[in-house]
């Protein structure tokens, strides 16, 4: 007891694994030196520039899209129905999912495999992508879109 009751008012200070523990830093450390050497941030800037481009070309070829935004190589693509509403709302359940789930399916068999969030579609290639890779992911999504179209043309 008087060991625990020591401790009621005084802290043991001691290490911790997950803050700054050695290992986790030698691992960051390796991390940056790749970045680095591999030049994968002046890469991400330079590839960023062509995806806000190429994000802002696709918006205006499609009735579903409402929104695009980028930063780097991290994209997104907002869907919507009758002009603004959301085409999923959030918290949606499978059947209302239905159409960004089909989105997703047919980009995973052409070999893409990219995120949805309810209505949002994200774009999040590695910082290694060529800009050859890019522009070819862009076109695959941007014919894929069409499915998207379809369905909000049906729902009309």
């Amino acid at each position: 007891n008087k060991i625990a009751d020591y401790y009621n008012h005084n802290t043991f200070n001691s290490g911790n694994t997950y803050n700054a523990h050695p290992i986790g830093c030698a691992v960051a450390v390796a991390c940056i030196n790749i970045y680095e050497s591999d030049n994968l941030i002046n890469n991400a800037a330079e590839l960023g520039v062509i995806l806000s481009r190429e994000l802002n070309e696709i918006k205006f070829k499609h009735i579903s899209i409402g929104a695009v935004r980028s930063i780097g190589l991290f994209g997104a693509i907002e869907f919507v129905k009758n002009g603004d509403e959301m085409l999923v709302p959030l918290n949606a359940n499978a059947e209302e999912l239905r159409p960004m789930l089909a989105l997703k399916n047919h980009l995973l068999e052409k070999g893409l495999f990219v995120n949805i969030n309810w209505n949002i579609l994200l774009i999040i290639p590695p910082l290694c992508i060529s800009q050859s890779q890019l522009l070819s992911g862009l076109k695959l999504i941007d014919e894929a879109i069409n499915i998207i179209d379809e369905y909000i043309t049906q729902q009309q």
